[in-house]
């Protein structure tokens, strides 16, 4: 091997640990974010920082590494890790009333990368927005399942509007503004992650 060749080699093990722990550090946001939740007494759906945490994720890195974090947070908890919110975890966790979202999670960051990117910073909210109904559209469809085939319910899709979309929509567009305002506010300062965008 020449003296170039080692170091290109040298270069993308460098880029692939580099994504790695980027990828890691992102996912344990979002699982540290899943321990504060508070739970409504009509719906099985609790309030969580996770949201926050996901759109954090999708307005700070590149589509390739959140997708690569949230595939990492759920990996996490299939195999057990208490990753998800009240320290859920396993297979069944997703099949329950908040897997939807979970697997929202995974499309919802890449999007918004993908959308900050190419509709710039000034529309950052845009694609925040975006990504946010991504995890509602998966939820919602999910829970509403839920509430057919585990509940027998006779309006599951109403159900699963009224008690896993909208008491939640107004905060979590809240959070959306949160979110754009932290990470880009913070990029204004100079207080950036690693593999944060520019």
């Amino acid at each position: 091997m020449t003296a170039r060749e080692s170091l290109l080699s040298g270069g993308r093990v460098r880029g692939v640990l580099h994504a790695v722990v980027v990828a890691t550090l992102a996912a344990a946001l979002v699982a540290l974010a899943a321990r504060a939740e508070f739970h409504l007494w009509f719906t099985p759906v609790p309030i969580t920082l996770q949201v926050l945490a996901v759109l954090i994720v999708g307005l700070s890195l590149t589509p390739r590494q959140s997708f690569l974090a949230l595939a990492e947070y759920i990996g996490a908890g299939i195999v057990g890790l208490p990753v998800f919110s009240g320290g859920g975890s396993g297979i069944a966790w997703l099949l329950g009333p908040t897997g939807g979202y979970i697997w929202g999670f995974l499309f919802a960051a890449p999007l918004i990368g993908v959308l900050a990117l190419w509709l710039g910073r000034r529309w950052s909210i845009a694609a925040a927005l975006a990504g946010l109904a991504v995890i509602y559209l998966l939820g919602w469809y999910h829970l509403s399942q839920w509430y057919f085939l585990v509940r027998e319910e006779a309006s599951p899709w109403l159900l699963g509007y009224r008690n896993g979309v909208e008491p939640f929509v107004l905060l979590d567009v809240a959070k959306a503004v949160v979110a754009v305002g932290l990470v880009y506010g913070g990029t204004r300062l100079g207080l950036t992650l690693p593999g944060v965008k520019k």
